[in-house]
């Protein structure tokens, strides 16, 4: 038995960063003659929407509001928030087993 399988999906906007995801497999097993076979394969995956919020250190040439002088730039903390959302691939698992037909 061999089994391929593919899957692609993308995603973007113009405020995105695109991605592209493809998950796949190509496997052969031998199944004794005589036996039952079975095959399962199992592609997790799961969706991901978070906010988020952080602090970055910015560093500009000309002074303004709240910035400090550090080694010939301006520096200045910064509030910065964002978002994820999509589908992220967790993991894959195959698994292939035989048992003898009854006699």
């Amino acid at each position: 038995m061999t089994l391929n399988y593919n899957y692609e999906a993308s995603d973007s906007n113009t405020k995105s960063h695109e991605e592209t995801r493809a998950v796949s497999t190509n496997e052969t097993y031998t199944a004794p003659p005589q036996t039952r076979w079975e095959y399962r394969w199992i592609a997790q995956t799961g969706k991901v929407d978070l906010q988020f919020t952080t602090t970055a250190t910015r560093w500009y040439t000309t002074p303004f509001a709240d910035t400090v002088l550090d080694n010939g730039y301006y520096k200045r903390d910064e509030t910065v928030s964002g978002r994820f959302t999509g589908v992220m691939f967790v993991k894959t698992e195959s698994n292939f087993r035989t048992e003898d037909l009854d006699p």
